[in-house]
């Protein structure tokens, strides 16, 4: 399996958006890390303040992606997630918890 990166949340919508486009359906598995920007990094064992971010997160990023399902009636991918900042780690899963639980 090849692995395709990217790195910002505009970059992994158009990856996805296009993914779809040409595959007509999400990718098997995707990996995700919360902190896609150094602003993120300071907030490891704190409440994340998004609202204050410049740049998004993974989290953003996994958001978008339940949303993108949603509105596509699709199915959403096997996911990972390898980040150094639990309480994002957290953020993400209940994500996709949430949108599994409404399926």
């Amino acid at each position: 399996m090849k692995w395709e990166i990217v790195w910002s949340y505009s970059e992994f919508c158009e990856y996805i958006e296009k993914y779809y486009q040409n595959n007509s359906r999400l990718p098997e598995i995707i990996s995700f890390d919360h902190d896609l920007a150094e602003e993120h990094y300071y907030y490891r064992n704190a409440p994340i303040p998004y609202s204050k971010f410049v740049k998004k997160t993974g989290y953003d990023c996994a958001r978008w992606l339940v949303e993108f399902s949603v509105r596509n009636k699709i199915k959403l991918p096997k996911y990972k997630i390898y980040t150094m900042n639990f309480g994002g780690e957290e953020n993400i899963i209940n994500e996709f918890e949430k949108a599994e639980n409404k399926q």
